[in-house]
């Protein structure tokens, strides 16, 4: 039996970059403006002042700005996908901490910095200096590294 799907399948190979896509296309029909350097970033302008400024990251949106953007795309973007958790006020997002009250927004990253792991080594392999790593110190090596990426982009 074969199936011809009208449209993309959560879990299939290419959904995440078809949920890109259809997320793009939503943000540019409300006259948004793509970042060129960070293709998950858009900005809304109106009166020719900036407005409106989002993040998508997979599934997870930052959306921001004054209330003609919260109107004027948004809300449009809310009510065309289902949200899950909505937060205000401070949150987590990718290891920001980023928090915002009456003098602005506040982003860091000390509680993310404080759960990376070190690679403990022994006394007699930590003067070993000179060794060629091994094969469980090379994955701890790379493990730490993955967790360094979102510190030191």
């Amino acid at each position: 039996m074969l199936w011809k799907l009208n449209k993309c399948v959560y879990g299939l190979k290419d959904a995440s970059r078809v949920w890109y896509f259809t997320v793009r296309s939503l943000l540019l029909e409300l006259g948004c403006t793509q970042f060129q350097v960070d293709p998950g970033m858009f900005y809304w302008f109106h009166k020719n002042r900036l407005n409106g400024l989002f993040l998508i990251h997979v599934d997870d949106f930052i959306l921001g700005g004054t209330s003609e953007c919260e109107t004027n795309v948004i809300n449009k973007i809310r009510s065309k996908f289902e949200k899950g958790k909505q937060v205000s006020s401070a949150f987590n997002y990718i290891g920001l901490e980023i928090k915002q009250d009456n003098f602005g927004i506040t982003l860091d990253q000390k509680s993310y910095v404080d759960s990376v792991n070190p690679i403990i080594l022994s006394r007699a392999r930590s003067l070993r200096k000179t060794d060629e790593l091994s094969k469980d110190e090379s994955d701890q090596l790379f493990c730490l590294e993955g967790q360094l990426n979102p510190i030191f982009p």
